[in-house]
C-alpha cells in the first residue's frame, strides 16, 4: 500500500476505468483483504462520493447516475478466500476448479454503489464493466501475454462472482517494438454513447442450460397492476430483466415521449412510479429473484418497435432512423432511465428476440437481417447476437424448439486513472 502524504488520509491503490457506457473504480481483492467488510464498503462509498443527498457525488469519483457509480473488485482465483465475501457463488475462489475445462482467469465482484444512499448492491453484475475488467486483467493482474502469441486478440475468462457465469473477453492486442504482446491502444470500434473510437473487445457469455433463460419457464406472462393486465417477459442472461411492451402501459406514452431525453422521462413521476410498481409485481413471479430484490435488480425495460420517422439521440446531431435497429428499449437502472443500455439488458433483449412468443419477438419487424440484432437506446444503437440451437418442437425455451446457448456483443474500454484514492482516516475506525 502506498504511504499517505497526510496523517489524516490513507492512499488506497486503485484504477478508474470506462467500460462500455459505464465508469467504475477497480480495486484488487488483496488491497481490501486487510479490512473487515463494513470498512471495505466505507472505503468504496467514500471513494465514489456516496452518499450525496444532492445526487452529484461531488466529493468522489462517481458521476451521479447508476452507470457512473460502480465498483469492480478483481482478483486471481484464490486471492479472495480470506475476505469472507458474503454474496455470490461460494466457489468463486476455488483455485483447483478455476483450472478446469470450464475454468476462469479472473474473479469479478461487481458492486452497484448508491448515489444518494450509503448502499452497495453485490447481488448483480455489469456487462459493460466486464470489458474494463478484461483490459485491466492483462495490464495489472495476470502474467504478461506470451510473446509467442500470434492472434489479433487474447482471451480472458472472467467469472462473475454474483451468479457464476463466465464471460470470455477477446481483447485486441498489438506487438511492441521490443517484441512484447500488449493490449492494443487504438481501434475503430464506435459504440453509442461514447465519443470517439477504441479497440473493440468481443464478449462471449456461455449460458447455463439448466432451466433456460426464461425465469418463469414461459415466454410471456401477465401481471395485474392498478386493475390492468400487462404482459411481460422475465428473462436473465446474467441479471434478471423484466421486458414490458410500451403499448401495454395503462397511461399514454407516445413514441415521441418514449424517445425524449432520459431526464425528461425521469421527471415523469406517474410513469416512473408505475414502472417501479410493475417491477415489484413482476419480480414476485420468480421466488429466487424476489428474494434478492434491490434497487439494482431486477431491471425493468420498456420495449417498442422503431417508428419509421426515427428520433434524435442524446449524442449531438445523431439520429436513429428506420432500419438502424430492430427494437427500441428504455431501461430503468436504480430508479432512473439509463443513458444508453446496460450490457446485461442488451444480452437479455437479444436472447428474447430469438425466442418465439416473447414480448420482444412480437414487436420485431417482419423483414430483418436474421444475423444481426440491434437495439436503439437514448444515445444511439447497440448490437448483440444470441447463439441458438434448434431442438425438437415442444422442447427448449418454453417449448419453442429453441435453446439460447450464448450471447456475443462488442464493447470498448479505457483506463482513465491509475494511482490511488485518498480516504480519510476516520473511515477505517
Amino acid at each position: 500500500m502506498r504511504p499517505s502524504l497526510s496523517l489524516l488520509n490513507r492512499l488506497i491503490p486503485a484504477q478508474f476505468y470506462r467500460g462500455g457506457t459505464s465508469r467504475g473504480l477497480l480495486l484488487h481483492a488483496k488491497t481490501l483483504a486487510a479490512y473487515p467488510h463494513p470498512v471495505r464498503e466505507r472505503i468504496i462509498l467514500t471513494a465514489l462520493g456516496s452518499p450525496d443527498p444532492d445526487g452529484r457525488q461531488i466529493d468522489g469519483l462517481g458521476g451521479g447516475v447508476s452507470s457512473l457509480s460502480k465498483v469492480a473488485v478483481v482478483s486471481r482465483p484464490g486471492e479472495g478466500v480470506a475476505q469472507d465475501w458474503k454474496d455470490g457463488v461460494s466457489w468463486a475462489d476455488d483455485l483447483q476448479r478455476s483450472k478446469g475445462e470450464d475454468g476462469w482467469d479472473v474473479v469479478f465482484r461487481f458492486g452497484q454503489v448508491g448515489v444518494k444512499e450509503p448502499s452497495i448492491d453485490w447481488n448483480i453484475t455489469c456487462g459493460n464493466l466486464s470489458s474494463a475488467v478484461a483490459l485491466h486483467a492483462l495490464t495489472h493482474l495476470l502474467p504478461p501475454i506470451p510473446s509467442s502469441h500470434a492472434g489479433p486478440t487474447y482471451p480472458v475468462r472472467i467469472l462473475a462472482a454474483n451468479n457464476g457465469s463466465i464471460v470470455t473477453a477477446h481483447v485486441p492486442v498489438q506487438r511492441t517494438a521490443d517484441g512484447r504482446v500488449v493490449p492494443a491502444e487504438r481501434g475503430n470500434t464506435v459504440i453509442g454513447g461514447v465519443p470517439g473510437s477504441a479497440p473493440g473487445i468481443r464478449l462471449e457469455t456461455a449460458l447455463k442450460t439448466d432451466g433456460g433463460v426464461l425465469l418463469t419457464g414461459r415466454a410471456r406472462d401477465v401481471m395485474e397492476v392498478d386493475g390492468h393486465r400487462i404482459p411481460f417477459t422475465f428473462i436473465s442472461t446474467g441479471l434478471p430483466n423484466i421486458l414490458v411492451p410500451t403499448s401495454s402501459l395503462p397511461l399514454p406514452l407516445s413514441f415521441s415521449d418514449l424517445t425524449s431525453h432520459p431526464a425528461t422521462l425521469d421527471s415523469n413521476t406517474p410513469l416512473m412510479s408505475l414502472l417501479e410498481r410493475l417491477r415489484h409485481t413482476a419480480a414476485q413471479s420468480h421466488g429466487p429473484t424476489f428474494s434478492t430484490f434491490s434497487p439494482g435488480g431486477p431491471k425493468i425495460i420498456l420495449v417498442s418497435p422503431l417508428d419509421p420517422a426515427g428520433y434524435e439521440t442524446t449524442s449531438a446531431g445523431q439520429f436513429v432512423r428506420s432500419g438502424d435497429a430492430e427494437v427500441v428499449v428504455r431501461a430503468v437502472s436504480v430508479g432512473n432511465i439509463h443513458r444508453s443500455v446496460p450490457g446485461t439488458t442488451l444480452s437479455a433483449v437479444a436472447a428474447a428476440a430469438a425466442i418465439p412468443g416473447t414480448v420482444v419477438h412480437e414487436v420485431l419487424p417482419p423483414e430483418r437481417d436474421e444475423k444481426r440484432f440491434r437495439v436503439a437506446h437514448p444515445a444511439g444503437t447497440a448490437e448483440a447476437r444470441a447463439t441458438v440451437e434448434d431442438v425438437r418442437s415442444g422442447e427448449g425455451e418454453a417449448g419453442t424448439g429453441v435453446v439460447v446457448r450464448g450471447i456475443e456483443s462488442v464493447r470498448t474500454a479505457r483506463l482513465i486513472m491509475d494511482g490511488a484514492v485518498s480516504v480519510p482516516e476516520e473511515v477505517f475506525e
